[in-house]
């Protein structure tokens, strides 16, 4: 019966790469709601890639560091960096992302078998999300960040060491969105207008079961993700009016398998497949994805 969460997300990952459109999410869904995964790791350095389609057959290449230190009593504090590289019919593009910085702080424990955290952060962007191609403006597909600073909040509830329960919110603080596309204007409608692109918040929720083998040097984690963008997003039109994008709020569902193996007390690879099951009707802003696959080495200290 252990085995049985396994197959059962294999196979939900399989049916959304056959039907789905739509996984992928504002950075949020990858922030790290862990317990230290080891008494002597203080510190750690993530190196990972992250590949998926988009809108129009665009492929997207996602790449990022992440650093990690621990602190006493289950404090944790987090620093992500983006790069995004962009390929298709319109562009072959590349730019710095986001800097994600969070922090985590246990609010109950119970030994190791019952662990509820709190962790807020911020999402920076590099970029204002207005990448062109010569003079042409690109859609936000082929932007390397939405262009916003974003509150991330979120509550993890870890149950001996297999469930995870995690319950999130992402909220843009700013509107530092200066994109300027028209798909009007475009050479293909598989791109909406996004001039001035206003996003609402998102909602998450999370669960996950954690899978261990080969004496913990091995482990299966799959994941059903639940994002649900709050409102209806805009754009502003080419007589300055606020234009809504109907059908862009709405749930995502989407069904992930991580798996993960030890390679020495202080280095790991991970390796994740993802793909949406529900799906909204609109993703304006470009997150859009048929598949994800990722890999990440991780070495602690």
């Amino acid at each position: 019966m252990q085995k049985f969460p396994a197959i059962l997300f294999v196979f939900l990952v399989l049916y959304g790469f056959a039907n789905g459109q739509g996984c992928s999410d504002a950075g949020f869904c990858s922030i790290r709601y862990h317990q230290q995964e080891s008494k002597n790791e203080k510190q750690s350095i993530s190196i990972g890639n992250v590949v998926g389609k988009g809108d129009g057959n665009t492929f997207i290449n996602n790449s990022y560091v992440l650093y990690t230190r621990h602190f006493n009593k289950g404090i944790s504090w987090d620093t992500k960096l983006t790069a995004n590289y962009a390929s298709g019919s319109l562009a072959n593009h590349f730019n710095a992302g986001d800097v994600f910085t969070t922090a985590s702080f246990p609010l109950f424990t119970e030994g190791a078998t019952k662990i509820l955290k709190l962790s807020s952060g911020l999402k920076i962007p590099l970029t204002s999300a207005n990448d062109k191609a010569g003079v042409h403006p690109l859609p936000m597909a082929y932007q390397s960040s939405l262009g916003t600073y974003d509150l991330l909040l979120g509550l993890n509830l870890s149950l001996h060491q297999k469930w995870e329960f995690t319950q999130a919110w992402q909220i843009p603080l700013t509107r530092q969105n200066k994109n300027s596309y028209f798909s009007e204007l475009g050479v293909t409608d598989a791109f909406p207008s996004t001039n001035l692109f206003n996003r609402k918040p998102d909602a998450l929720f999370r669960v996950a079961y954690t899978h261990r083998i080969a004496s913990d040097k091995v482990f299966l984690k799959p994941n059903l993700l639940a994002v649900y963008h709050t409102g209806t997003d805009n754009f502003i039109n080419n007589i300055g009016n606020k234009t809504a994008l109907t059908g862009s709020k709405g749930l995502t569902l989407n069904a992930n398998l991580i798996a993960g193996f030890a390679l020495s007390s202080k280095q790991s690879i991970e390796i994740s497949l993802a793909a949406p099951l529900v799906v909204r009707t609109i993703r304006p802003d470009g997150l859009t994805r048929s598949f994800t696959a990722g890999i990440e080495y991780h070495f602690g200290w």
